[in-house]
């Protein structure tokens, strides 16, 4: 699998402030592997034919709240772990 591209892993912590909480934004940059995905998969995860949607490879266990690929963020709809990498099915938020 070609590792080429690289994605922006986004995870959101709360933070306690002296008047509330506050939410921080840490983006880790790995590599990863992009591909397509069939549309009996699309239906199989998402539950109807969506467009813009891939499947990320990354290697490590990982669970972030978001990614980000060239600063556009995008939803994950699934998550799987398989032979110790991820698996993310993602969709573009618009």
């Amino acid at each position: 699998m070609n590792y080429s591209k690289r994605v922006g892993l986004v995870t959101v912590k709360q933070v306690k402030k002296p008047l509330g909480y506050d939410e921080v934004e840490t983006i880790e940059i790995v590599p990863c592997a992009a591909q397509n995905i069939s549309t009996e998969t699309k239906v199989a995860v998402f539950g109807k034919v969506v467009k813009h949607a891939s499947k990320i490879h990354i290697q490590g266990i990982a669970n972030p709240n978001r990614i980000k690929i060239g600063g556009k963020p995008f939803e994950i709809h699934g998550l799987s772990h398989p032979k110790n990498n991820t698996v993310f099915y993602i969709e573009a938020s618009l």
